[in-house]
């Protein structure tokens, strides 16, 4: 209660004024606070502004203020009046203060008790120029002096804060210099924005944060090194920053270095193996000719199970807008954890190497003169993590080899995620996407189902189709654009009318991209899973009120371009669009797709697929018992003998010649462990592996093979939604049982020649 301009308050401990309820502003007497000896918590703040720069002090003090406070634990004053706080206060007690956008100089003239002072917080006092009031304050454990303009350095006595943990001077534009110190107990030093910064010294060992980003430092100390325990270095746009030393790739315990906008940077020390522990590394915007060297082992020839031996945790790597850079070294694809690349508008990139197995997000927009990919894209395991987005919009230079390379990453990519079901059903989440974006003009081959234009109608489907092993659907549209310089999502929605006439929808992402202007035509093309799709289409049936039902006999998909939105872009067009469902894996968990006999527009190309290499899955043969051989049906090809060390033995070779005659192939775009390696199509024709009558796949790819397949030839389809088989049944349905007796003779004539031997020894 305010009565002739003093507080008269007796025995309160707390006291919490909103000054957006103080209409006018108010002058107070210099006793105002008088009486109030058992306050501890006094707070002045307003709740109208969140910012508080915005807010307004509704209180003045003509002829000054006494504050006889002398148990105030939790002092807060937003935009406090006074130029330092009154002689008379006593901090003895004094916990936490908090003094932001305050008119304060310095807090009191002489030395104080702050021996219980624990938070400072003096953020955007434009007039502080003077700290030797916490001099003394041993147990303060934050300072934050965030846009304090007037302060120019620290004094050499702040090392007694024998407690401080973090030091905030962000945007202290006058700090010009740092004196040598050691607070041995600081952790984090923002120095972020002092513009005016150009010599930074080590004031503290144990460093695990450093943000020096937006300094004016052309270097850093040798004596960086000394910080072996730094976690974090942020350098962000410190434009005069030429050199960063050679101890830097020393550095242990560092997971994440920040060089973003460091133009004049040209290099950076080869990533040492004691950089084992680094995430994340930004260098784009900077004038770095090359990537830094990764420490591979010399011996290695496939991609370890941790990545490559000086990064095997790296997570992020980013070299946007980075003009200089043409290729990247061709060990990025042993990098096992890197879930993050960004190379936009990288001008002079020319080329992609095979990119690493559990990649999440790749950004290549606007990467003029990139024309190669690695074949494959990027190798495929199975993992737990499969969401994956690559983005090649405005790479109008690809080549149609990298392109094609693009398309087979989304099929296979696609077919990995047949065991999602299984999965789900045991309770684990599953993002379920793969989408990729690039130049072009035409729906690849392998979608069954194509039009011109935006709409596709299905007008006959069979009942209950959709529980007949479906796990995804893949999507595909070719988008023209005409100005279109925003951020936008292509999405499918699809519409199904069941048989007692209600309808159902629902709709998914095919593709999308940031705000870029793109000018050319581009292939949108995405797998989403059906358990999403499902759980979308229960929880409308919920909200309308309907029983879940599969039993749907006309569908339609309709393909649009909207902005963040959700708004229609009008000068957007879908061209063409493509649609297939995939289905779940079978026996030897090998993907089947639903193929169009008669696809609407059979001059679409065809595509070369490449093996998924799946490094840690592969089985010896020679391990393997008779009974897991008869189990499983694999039969033993010339691949499976190259890889294990063994010779073709006779029966191998009347495996072989019964396999030729009975018209079917071997490749080396196979399976490994349950993945489906190479399904090609030609003309509305179906082509695939060694298949028996239930659909099952197996074979084995030579090491000496990697990544290159031949094409192999089949029958036609049955149907729409049918899976895969061959005209001639009788020569597919010999082969298993004949493969099963050829092993049995040569695993016992084995087994004898062994027995003999060793007789023979003895």
């Amino acid at each position: 209660m305010v009565y002739q301009g003093k507080i008269i308050i007796s025995g309160i401990r707390g006291m919490f004024l909103d000054m957006s309820e103080v209409v006018n502003k108010t002058p107070l007497s210099k006793e105002a606070f008088d009486g109030m000896n058992n306050l501890q918590y006094l707070k002045f703040y307003n709740s109208c502004f969140p910012r508080e720069s915005e807010a307004d002090c509704k209180f003045n003090f003509p002829d000054g203020l006494k504050l006889p406070l002398q148990e105030i634990r939790y002092f807060h004053w937003l935009k406090f009046p006074e130029e330092e706080l009154p002689q008379h206060f006593n901090p003895k007690n004094l916990i936490d203060l908090k003094l932001p956008y305050s008119k304060i100089k310095r807090l009191w003239d002489s030395v104080k008790d702050t021996s219980n002072l624990k938070w400072v917080d003096l953020n955007h006092s434009v007039d502080l120029y003077d700290l030797s009031g916490l001099l003394e304050a041993r147990n303060l454990h934050r300072l934050n002096l965030e846009g304090c303009t007037a302060l120019k350095g620290l004094h050499e006595r702040m090392q007694n804060l024998t407690s401080l943990v973090v030091l905030n001077l962000r945007g202290c534009t006058s700090l010009t210099y740092f004196v040598e110190m050691n607070m041995k107990s600081l952790k984090t030093l923002i120095l972020s924005d002092c513009s005016n910064l150009e010599d930074f010294q080590v004031i503290s060992e144990h460093l695990e944060a450093l943000y020096l980003d937006g300094t004016a430092l052309k270097r850093l100390p040798q004596s960086i090194i000394k910080l072996q325990r730094l976690v974090l270095l942020n350098m962000k746009d410190c434009k005069m920053l030429a050199t960063v030393p050679d101890c830097l790739g020393n550095m242990k315990a560092l997971q994440e270095v920040i060089l973003s906008g460091c133009s004049r940077l040209e290099s950076f020390p080869d990533l040492q193996e004691n950089m084992r522990r680094l995430r994340i590394f930004l260098l784009d915007g900077t004038s770095i000719k090359e990537v830094p060297k990764l420490m591979q082992d010399p011996g290695l020839s496939e991609w370890p199970d941790r990545g490559v031996k000086g990064l095997p945790l790296l997570r992020h790597l980013c070299l946007r807008g980075n003009d200089m850079i043409k290729s990247l070294q061709p060990h990025i694809g042993q990098l096992y954890h890197l879930k993050y690349i960004d190379l936009k508008y990288c001008k002079n990139l020319m080329s992609v190497p095979t990119l690493p197995p559990n990649l999440q997000h790749l950004n290549a927009h606007g990467c003029e003169s990139l024309t190669t990919l690695g074949n494959p894209l990027a190798f495929l395991v199975l993992t737990d993590q499969i969401h994956s987005t690559f983005i090649f919009s405005k790479c109008n230079k690809l080549d149609e080899v990298a392109k094609t390379s693009i398309i087979s990453y989304i099929q296979k990519k696609s077919q990995l995620m047949s065991d999602a079901i299984d999965r789900y059903n045991l309770g684990s989440v599953v993002e379920s996407f793969a989408g990729a974006c690039f130049p072009g003009c035409e729906v690849p081959a392998w979608l069954s189902h194509q039009a011109y234009g935006s709409v596709i109608v299905l007008p006959e489907l069979s009942r209950h189709w959709s529980n007949n092993g479906t796990t995804g659907v893949a999507l595909c549209a070719v988008v023209s654009f005409a100005d279109q310089n925003h951020r936008f999502l292509v999405k499918c929605t699809c519409e199904f009318k069941n048989a007692d006439g209600s309808l159902r929808r629902f709709s998914c992402t095919v593709g999308g991209t940031e705000p870029h202007k793109i000018e050319s035509d581009h292939v949108f093309i995405g797998y989403t899973s059906w358990l999403q799709i499902k759980k979308q289409k229960e929880q409308e049936d919920d909200k309308k009120g309907y029983s879940y039902s599969d039993d749907h006999y006309q569908a339609s998909l309709r393909f649009e371009v909207t902005d963040g939105t959700g708004e229609v872009v009008k000068k957007c067009q879908v061209l063409k669009c493509g649609f297939s469902l995939v289905y779940e894996s079978d026996e030897t968990e090998s993907v089947s797709w639903e193929v169009s006999s008669n696809p609407t527009d059979p001059t679409m190309g065809n595509i070369n697929n490449n093996h998924i290499i799946h490094s840690e899955s592969i089985v010896s043969a020679e391990s393997q018992t008779m009974e897991e051989i008869i189990q499983h049906g694999e039969t033993t090809s010339l691949a499976d003998s190259n890889i294990h060390g063994a010779s073709m033995s006779p029966a191998d070779s009347e495996m072989e010649e019964i396999k030729q005659q009975g018209e079917t192939s071997s490749t080396g775009d196979n399976i490994i462990h349950g993945v489906t390696m190479d399904v090609n199509f030609s003309d509305g024709s179906q082509r695939m592996e060694d298949t028996n009558q239930n659909g099952e796949t197996s074979s084995c790819v030579s090491t000496e093979d990697q990544g290159y397949g031949s094409d192999v030839q089949g029958g036609e389809s049955s149907g729409n939604d049918s899976l895969f088989s061959f005209t001639d049944n009788t020569s597919v349905q010999m082969i298993k049982p004949i493969g099963i007796i050829c092993l049995v003779i040569s695993i016992s004539a084995g087994a004898a020649f062994m027995l003999g031997k060793r007789k023979r020894k003895r």
